[in-house]
């Protein structure tokens, strides 16, 4: 007997009580929507069976969670479970978790990973729509001659600068923050340092963006 297909989306919640409420609630306002839940601990997983409603269940799924955890939540920081992040993200390859946190942070959000949380001040949707340009720009390079690190560095400088990908590489290259050596593209220097002379260049960007709008 072949394995039932469909679309798994994993929502963390503060408690168990809260996964069991979206749960009923889901169930309340989907209606006869074909969907099962399964609750471990604070983490609630919803399997939909493949069909032709699939896609349109899937996206009021998340569109309720979204709806929910932004009225529970003010400016304060925000605790968001990686695994509802990449769940609600449509990415096109995977992408390492603390890149994420490093362009949130150089956007201006606050941003720091612990286990399974993100903790920020963004918002649950501004985290997966980064997770999602964060997610194009890694398969742009993943066939580009760069080492793990370099190509983490230059998805991000992708992502916060809003330049395609490979003319990311070779503004970095051209800075010397990335070296190019017999045809291998790495960083110049650890990555923290590396990270800090991105932030450098994005701030002389936004300085020169001022100064020609004065």
């Amino acid at each position: 007997m072949s394995a039932l297909r469909g679309v798994t989306l994993t929502f963390t919640f503060n408690d168990s009580g809260e996964a069991v409420s979206f749960l009923s609630m889901l169930k309340k306002e989907l209606g006869d929507a074909r969907l099962y839940g399964e609750i471990k601990g604070k983490k609630l997983k919803v399997f939909i069976p493949e069909g032709e409603r699939t896609d349109d269940i899937v996206r009021r799924v998340k569109t309720l969670y979204r709806e929910i955890h932004e009225k529970t939540l003010t400016v304060r920081p925000r605790k968001l479970g990686v695994s509802t992040i990449l769940s609600m993200a449509n990415l096109e390859v995977a992408i390492p978790v603390p890149a994420l946190a490093d362009v949130l942070n150089m956007v201006g959000k606050k941003a720091v990973l612990r286990g399974e949380y993100l903790e920020t001040n963004a918002s649950l949707k501004e985290a997966v729509e980064f997770a999602e340009k964060l997610s194009r720009a890694y398969k742009s390079l993943l066939h580009e001659p760069l080492t793990a690190t370099a190509r983490r560095l230059a998805a991000v400088a992708s992502v916060v600068l809003g330049t395609e990908p490979d003319k990311a590489v070779d503004l970095l290259v051209s800075k010397g923050i990335l070296k190019q050596v017999e045809g291998n593209v790495s960083l110049s220097e650890e990555y923290t340092k590396s990270l800090s002379r991105l932030r450098s260049l994005l701030e002389e960007r936004r300085d020169d963006v001022r100064e020609t709008s004065i």
